[in-house]
This record gives structure tokens, sequence and C-alpha cells, in this order.
């Protein structure tokens, strides 16, 4: 979503939007761009996490997940979520 320009802001208020009601047990947020959600989460009272670092994000996660837990990663190209996938795949979660 980084290529949508001036829509970007209302694209990412749309994305906090719709996370804010999901069934989501916790939602984590990475990059600048994304702030724009943060506002429909807080109100909503939803569990999140954000941070324009990937070493913060990847703690974060890591911390969080355990065995079994389903993860998915959404985001432009040139945030490079798959820097995520070792910790994730490697990971030795208890359960």
């Amino acid at each position: 979503m980084l290529e949508l320009g001036d829509a970007s802001v209302s694209a990412h208020a749309h994305i906090g939007e719709l996370l804010a009601f999901s069934k989501a047990d916790k939602v984590f947020l990475f990059g600048s761009e994304i702030t724009a959600a943060t506002e429909y989460l807080y109100n909503a009272n939803k569990d999140y996490f954000h941070t324009d670092d990937i070493e913060e994000l990847s703690a974060a996660i890591d911390s969080f997940i355990k065995n079994g837990d389903l993860v998915l990663l959404k985001g432009s190209r040139g945030l490079a979520l798959e820097r995520l996938t070792d910790m994730l795949i490697g990971g030795n979660y208890d359960t």
C-alpha cells in the first residue's frame, strides 16, 4: 500500500477499521503509514502493537505466538516482511 500515494492514509485507516472488528487475538502493525489504523484499534479496545522497527516487531510476535497459531503477514513489498519468516518457521513455540 506504499504505492497508493495520496490514498494511502484513507486505505490504511480502512484496514484499521476492518481489523478493529476482526476476531484476531492481537494485531501487529509495522511501518509509519499504518499509523492511520491505530485510532480504530484503540477505540475498539483491540489488543495491538505498532512499531517502525523490524527487530521490535519480530520480538513482539515471537513473544506472543504459540505453536499452532495462525500468523498472517500483509505489507507492501517495500517493507520486506519476509525478514520475519525465519523466526516464524524456525520458532519452537510452547503449546
